[in-house]
C-alpha cells in the first residue's frame, strides 16, 4: 500500500521502504487504470523522438545494382 498526497500542485506516491528505487527518475506509463513505474532508461521511443530525423543534409543514392536471384 502506498500514500497519494500533495506536493505544491503536483500529486505525488510515498512508496513503502520495500519498493523504493535507487534511481532519481523513473518512467510512468499508464494503461487504462493501472499506472506502472520504472526505472529511467534508454528506449527506442525515446531515442526516436529526440532523433535529428530531418535535420541531416539530403544524400544522392546510388542507383540499385542488378543481382541474379539466389536459389
Amino acid at each position: 500500500m502506498a500514500k497519494v498526497f500533495w506536493s505544491g500542485r503536483s500529486q505525488a506516491i510515498r512508496l513503502p521502504a520495500a519498493c523504493r528505487f535507487n534511481v532519481s527518475e523513473v518512467e510512468v506509463v499508464k494503461n487504462g487504470d493501472t499506472l506502472t513505474l520504472r526505472p529511467r532508461g534508454k528506449n527506442w521511443r525515446r531515442y526516436f523522438a529526440s532523433s535529428t530525423r530531418g535535420s541531416l543534409p539530403e544524400r544522392e543514392q546510388p542507383p540499385l545494382e542488378e543481382r541474379e536471384p539466389l536459389h
